[in-house]
Parts: C-alpha cells; sequence; structure tokens
C-alpha cells in the first residue's frame, strides 16, 4: 500500500494466498498521510551485480512463528521468485533481531496525534462509516479495466451480483464500490469479534495504547532510523484506519500481510514489513480468508516468499496493482489457496512495462512518516 497512495497497505499472497497478494500487499497509490509534500523518487538501480537488502527480524513471543532455518528458505525462495519475475538478482543479510516493545515505543514518541487519529478501532459500532468509504476510495483503481477487475474480486468474494453501471462516469462507479465495501467490511468485524480469531489480539501487551495489531505504526516502522530494506514478523495486522483502506484489507477483514512505506535510512528510500502469521494460523476465520482449512509449514514458507516477493517489486519498481492481470505477482490476492496463488502467477505473462501498474514509478510512495528525534 502507499499513503494516498501510500504504497501498499497490503495483504500478502500468504499461505493464506488471500493475503499474501500485497503483499499484499497492496500498494495504495495516492494521497499522502506524511505530512511531508514529496514523494519517495524511483531508485537507480544498478545495471548488473546483485542488490543486497538488509533485513531485520521483529517478533512476537508470545506467537508461534518460523525457526531461523524457516526464516532463510524464506529468503531464499523470495531471491528466486524476483529472479524469475523482475529479473534481478538479490541477496538478503541475515535478519537481524530486534524488540517488538522497544519498537514500538519508539514509534509512539514519534507518531503524532494526527497520525494516530487515523486509527479506527475494530469495533463496528464506533466507527464512523461515512468516513471510512471516504478512506476505500483513493485506493480503488480509476481506469475501466482495473475497476471492473475490482469489481469481480468482491463479487466472487461475496457470492453478491453487484451492479457497475457501466454506462456511468468512472468515478460514479468508484463510489459505488467504495460503500459496498465499506458495508462489507462492517460484517466481516462483526463475524470476527464474535470469533476465537481475536484472541490473537491482547490489549494486555499495550495497556491504554494502540496495539501491536496496528498498521499505521507498522506502515511508520520504516520512519525510525533504523538500516534495513525489510523487516520480517510474526506479528498478526489486523486494524482499520480511516486513510487509504484497499480492497484486499477489506476482504481479509482488517488483515494486512504486508507493507512498502518511505523509508528513513532505506538504501532505495523505502523499506517493507511483511508478516507470516496469516500463513501460519490454523483458526478457521484465517483459514477461510487463504482458501483453506490447512496449511504446512512449506505452503506457509512458500506463501510469506510469495508476499515478500511482492513487495520487493514496491520497494525497488514502485509497481502499482495491475487488477486486471491475475498472473502478476504484483496483482492483489485473488484470495485463493497457496496452491492456486502459485499456479496463478506467471512471468511470462505478466511483462515489467506490459501494463501501466507495472510500469516502474506507477505507485507514488510518500515520504516519511517523520524523522526521528535523537534517543
Amino acid at each position: 500500500m502507499t499513503s494516498g497512495d501510500r504504497i501498499v497497505r497490503k495483504v500478502a499472497f500468504g499461505a493464506a494466498g488471500a493475503l499474501a497478494a500485497a503483499a499484499a500487499l497492496f500498494i495504495l497509490l495516492q494521497t499522502q498521510q506524511s505530512g511531508s509534500s514529496g514523494y519517495v523518487p524511483l531508485p537507480k538501480l544498478p545495471s548488473n551485480g546483485t542488490i543486497e537488502l538488509r533485513v531485520a527480524l521483529i517478533e512476537n513471543p508470545r506467537l508461534t512463528t518460523f525457526s531461523a532455518a524457516e526464516w532463510q528458505q524464506v529468503l531464499k525462495t523470495a531471491r528466486d521468485l524476483t529472479q524469475e519475475h523482475f529479473g534481478l538478482d538479490v541477496a538478503f543479510t541475515d535478519p537481524a533481531p530486534l524488540s517488538l516493545e522497544d519498537v514500538f515505543d519508539r514509534l509512539d514518541n514519534n507518531l503524532s496525534d494526527a497520525h494516530k487519529d487515523h486509527i479506527a478501532g475494530l469495533d463496528p459500532d464506533r466507527i464512523d462509516w461515512n468516513r471510512m468509504a471516504e478512506a476505500i476510495l483513493p485506493t480503488l483503481p480509476t481506469h475501466d479495466e482495473g475497476l471492473s477487475a475490482a469489481f469481480e474480486t468482491v463479487k466472487a468474494h461475496t457470492g453478491a451480483s453487484y451492479s457497475e453501471m457501466t454506462s456511468v462516469a468512472v468515478e460514479t462507479r468508484r463510489r459505488q464500490l467504495a460503500l459496498i465495501l465499506a458495508d462489507l467490511l462492517k460484517e466481516k468485524l462483526a463475524a470476527y469479534r464474535s470469533g476465537d480469531s481475536a484472541k490473537a489480539i491482547q490489549d494486555s501487551e499495550r495497556p491504554g495504547r494502540p496495539g501491536y495489531n496496528e498498521w499505521i505504526y507498522w506502515d511508520a516502522l520504516p520512519s525510525l532510523s533504523l538500516p534495513y530494506d525489510i523487516y520480517l514478523t510474526n506479528q498478526p495486522v489486523i486494524s482499520v484506519e480511516y486513510t487509504q483502506y484497499p480492497i484486499h484489507a477489506v476482504i481479509g477483514g482488517g488483515v494486512t500481510a504486508g507493507t512498502t512505506s518511505g523509508a528513513t535510512q532505506g538504501q532505495f528510500g523505502t523499506a517493507a514489513w511483511v508478516t507470516n502469521f496469516f500463513n501460519m494460523a490454523s483458526d478457521p476465520v484465517y483459514a477461510a480468508i487463504r482458501g483453506g482449512t490447512e496449511t504446512s509449514r512449506t505452503q506457509a514458507i512458500r506463501m510469506t516468499a510469495l508476499t515478500l516477493t511482492h513487495e520487493i517489486g514496491h520497494v525497488l519498481f514502485h509497481f502499482g496493482h495491475p487488477w486486471e492481470n491475475p498472473s502478476c505477482i504484483m496483482a492483489p490476492s485473488r484470495f485463493e489457496s497457496a496452491e492456486g496463488a502459485f499456479r496463478r502467477i506467471d512471468a511470462n505473462a505478466c511483462q515489467i512495462g506490459s501494463s501501466p501498474d507495472m510500469t516502474p514509478g506507477a505507485a507514488k510512495i510518500p515520504a516519511p512518516y517523520f524523522k526521528e528525534m535523537d534517543r
């Protein structure tokens, strides 16, 4: 996702195939949440040689995660996928462990009240749904083909038959879809709160403060003075914000599997985070999102790698989300099984430059949220 163009609020392809696309997720492409006036320029990549990406690992010790060897397998698979889909050779540093508590304390001290005001919470009875529809609107495709594909994605997932009103202006259709998605999100949150899945988030971990699940905080993570390009985590990011809220987050009931943002110390001006939580969770709510009740460790590793590769496409190329071409690894998740996701993507059917969203620089990624105060 991106801000107003906040690239990438995503849902990853993950073993939660559905969740992985973004990687997820997701690239939102059109408005600044950072408050800064600029966007991150498209990086100039070397024409040959290997690009080394610096990696950090931020884990919640309360939750299940991968072993060190399994995280290395995620990175190896992502390297292979990056070569296959983007024609680029990347390497990763060994993940450097960071404290989740320390990272969030630093974010608490630097995020403005205005940014925190975007947090809507997970209680559908306390959310301003008109404001929510306006937050969804900027993330929707602005061209006919992409908008039709977005409608079809929602129809396929909900089973409903929504009219696109194809004879009316694109903007009218976009607003119709935004209202449909706001209603769908309300239903999703009500179901989420009534099930066991809500136990993944514990208020007691950060009493009186935004929880580790809040996307606003994860989106701001690269603004900290940390020398990393990729952040790996096992923390579930399940949240609702009044800012550039993408379709895949709606369909997933607030779930985001990965995001790319402007970075203070990222080599390329951006950095991404990716979670493996939804690829491993056995809860029926998450299983339904990813298209299957069971997931093996091997599937979870592959799907986390798929999400990471999607994010690398945002980090290095600033690709958008080609909704109309499901063969693209940059297309948002189709909410399918892990096997389905890997069958769907096809590098030969989605070349760089083959569509507006697969053109480098298609996504406008806002500058970092803040300049971190001296510690």
